[in-house]
């Protein structure tokens, strides 16, 4: 993680819509728009007035992007523990920054996290949160926006 701070990271903002039936639909901002973290950055402000984004009365979804390029991997050793007996010593892995960190939240009607996989946007409460880690709780992008006319 410490090697992910000290490097610049490009990941893509969309702004998207919302689907009928509450999910992101179609990008309000043509081709999303490529941000660059900096080194040693934790906070990121975007200003989007020079975009004019039309925001539906639906409302809308932020979503943040991986961009899975050269510039943005690295390299992470660690031991894996595979069971209570079995341990695999020093694996390396390539791994993609920038590292997003979120919040834990609790799981209601109201939560509309979504992530996407190969089967299109799914709720974050599809995922498995039965680890210790999450306290029975879900992982949410955290978010600080400021809305202007």
């Amino acid at each position: 993680l410490k090697e992910t701070l000290s490097r610049s990271a490009k990941y893509r903002l969309r702004i998207m819509a919302v689907d009928k039936e509450g999910k992101p639909s179609y990008d309000l901002l043509d081709n999303g728009l490529i941000v660059e973290k900096e080194p040693s950055e934790y906070r990121t402000k975007i200003d989007l007035l020079p975009y004019k984004i039309r925001i539906p009365d639906q409302g809308f979804f932020i979503a943040v992007e991986h961009l899975f390029i050269k510039e943005n991997a690295f390299m992470e050793r660690k031991d894996y523990r595979v069971n209570d007996t079995m341990v695999y010593k020093d694996v390396e892995l390539r791994k993609y920054a920038p590292i997003f960190k979120g919040v834990l939240e609790k799981d209601n009607e109201d939560f509309k996290s979504y992530y996407k996989d190969i089967n299109g946007w799914r709720k974050m409460n599809s995922l498995d949160n039965s680890n210790s880690v999450f306290s029975g709780k879900l992982p949410a992008p955290a978010f600080k926006i400021t809305l202007t006319d």
